[in-house]
């Protein structure tokens, strides 16, 4: 009885060391030639086609130029103490300060967009806010690009604040 219970002990033992030698050995795969590779459809890095939100936030130039003329005549208007205005490419964003208990309506923000559509013409799509945290921040935007400071350094955080304030914009 006791060579039976070794003799079964031994084969399982040899059953579970080969079940894990087999187990746990890679699997050998015949080498991929560069035809095979080349011919092996890859997955795009980027999206080729941009959608128009994508064209919208990162216009071809990057360029960012202070509008102070557009900005005066916005100030003029009734309801607006001050405003900012900085052009990328086709787009233009204003913020700006309304007197206390002002709120921007509608109306006002469409009026905002005419002025500033009719002092350039070559403005599509024009983003208005009163929120004094955005008009604070494109204050220090319009310092910076006024002081000479790289528009490379300042466009990734521009878009950012852009993107949270206007989530929607095309």
């Amino acid at each position: 009885m006791r060579a039976v219970k070794r003799w079964a002990l031994g084969v399982l033992s040899v059953a579970l060391v080969f079940g894990l030698v087999a187990g746990c050995a890679t699997q050998q795969r015949p080498e991929e030639t560069r035809d095979e590779a080349a011919q092996r459809p890859t997955r795009p890095l980027a999206n080729p086609t941009p959608n128009r939100r994508d064209e919208a936030q990162q216009p071809m130039g990057r360029q960012m130029r202070v509008a102070d003329q557009i900005a005066d005549a916005i100030a003029e208007m009734k309801r607006v103490d001050t405003a900012t205005v900085i052009l990328t490419d086709r787009t233009a964003y204003v913020g700006v300060m309304m007197p206390s208990g002002e709120r921007l309506t509608q109306g006002l923000e469409q009026a905002i967009a005419r002025k500033v559509r009719e002092k350039d013409a070559s403005v599509r799509r024009v983003y208005v806010s009163a929120n004094p945290d955005f008009a604070k921040q494109m204050n220090d935007y319009a310092r910076d690009i006024r002081q000479g400071q790289p528009v490379s350094g300042l466009w990734n955080n521009f878009m950012d604040m852009v993107r949270r304030t206007f989530p929607n914009a095309e």
